[in-house]
């Protein structure tokens, strides 16, 4: 492939090429541009002011394909953005270690009950491992059948004391 390329390269006069773009553009000298007729724009004709804003794109799609706007608002629904966790409760004081610490790549670890159901765990916790909390939960809210299953089945989390 490259060789044909550079025989291609090696064919080409930059001369004759230019030659023949001159011969080009030399035809069309004194002509009319066929593309844009010449009376479609006059120097003395106004510039028309456009509206604010532009007109629905909508407006040039035939019924049929046109899409619905958004219904209004659900009554009684309040819609409510915050930039910042709300109500963080602050470290119970019985929380102290040991701590089962998540060791996994996530930046956050859930177990919900069907997880835990999934994984062959009777348990109803629900379970989340974060930044907020340091990625670890104490150990006295685990059962033993839980602590089975994170330290030796699942393989991401450890015990830790402090």
């Amino acid at each position: 492939m490259l060789d044909d390329l550079d025989d291609f390269l090696d064919r080409i006069q930059p001369e004759e090429v230019m030659k023949r773009v001159n011969a080009a553009t030399d035809d069309y000298e004194g002509k009319t541009n066929p593309v844009v007729p010449q009376d479609s724009w006059k120097e003395d004709e106004q510039v028309v002011n456009l509206p604010a804003s532009p007109p629905d794109p909508q407006s040039y799609l035939p019924v049929e394909h046109r899409i619905e706007p958004p219904a209004p608002q659900i009554p009684g629904v309040r819609e409510v953005t915050y930039s910042a966790p709300m109500d963080l409760d602050t470290a119970a004081s019985n929380s102290k270690g040991p701590w089962v610490q998540y060791n996994g790549v996530a930046t956050v670890r859930i177990l919900t009950p069907s997880d835990w159901a999934a994984a062959g765990v009777k348990s109803s916790h629900y379970c989340e491992w974060n930044y907020l909390n340091g990625k670890r939960l104490p150990r006295s809210m685990f059962s033993d059948e839980e602590l089975q299953y994170l330290l030796r089945v699942d393989g991401r989390f450890s015990l830790e004391k402090e």
